[in-house]
């Protein structure tokens, strides 16, 4: 049996194995590196504008909702909601 470190491990170890079962080797898989999550990748940033719903508010980024949960009092968290992303470390620190 394989260990199994983390999530990221089992993606890995998934993926080695079926190109293993379809003959390819690990010299033919090549990955590119993602060093940044701006222009084609900026979906992959935390500021990146999706609509986040937890209990019943709408969080225009995942950092947005993320700093709304680190609050130890639920009504200081719901003034993340709705907040520009840009704006969210302000009210954050």
């Amino acid at each position: 049996m394989h260990p199994q470190l983390d999530y990221t491990s089992n993606i890995l170890y998934i993926a080695i194995t079926g190109c293993f079962s379809t003959g390819l080797g690990p010299g033919d898989i090549t990955m590119e590196t993602i060093d940044r999550f701006w222009g084609d990748y900026f979906f992959l940033h935390k500021w990146y504008p999706i609509g986040v719903k937890i209990d019943g508010m709408t969080f225009l980024s995942s950092e947005a909702a993320y700093q709304s949960r680190r609050c130890a009092d639920p009504e200081d968290g719901r003034r993340f909601a709705g907040l520009d992303p840009a704006r969210v470390r302000v009210y954050a620190d």
